[in-house]
C-alpha cells in the first residue's frame, strides 16, 4: 500500500508544476490536450515503470522491501546500504 501514497504526492507536485507554469510561456495547453490528459499520463508513467522495474528487477532480487517506504518508520532509507 506505500505505493499509493508516494506516487500520488510525485504525480501531484508533477501536476502543480505545470499547472504553475502553464501561465508563462514555456508551457502551452493546446485545446486538444489538457489538464486531465496530463494527470492521467503521469499516473500511467509511473505504473508502467513500476511494473517494467518489476520485470527487471525481481522483487526478491531487489535491494528495496516493501518496509522500506512503509509510512512511520522515516522511509526506511537509514537501512538501505
Amino acid at each position: 500500500m506505500w505505493k499509493i501514497p508516494f506516487y500520488w504526492a510525485i504525480v501531484h507536485v508533477g501536476v502543480t508544476g505545470e499547472v504553475i507554469l502553464k501561465h508563462t510561456a514555456i508551457f502551452e495547453f493546446k485545446p486538444e490536450w489538457d489538464l486531465w490528459d496530463s494527470y492521467t499520463l503521469w499516473w500511467l508513467y509511473f505504473l508502467l515503470f513500476e511494473r517494467l522495474g518489476e520485470k527487471i528487477v525481481p522483487p526478491p532480487l531487489s535491494r528495496f522491501s516493501q518496509n522500506h517506504f512503509g509510512m512511520g518508520d522515516g522511509a526506511g532509507l537509514s537501512s538501505i546500504s
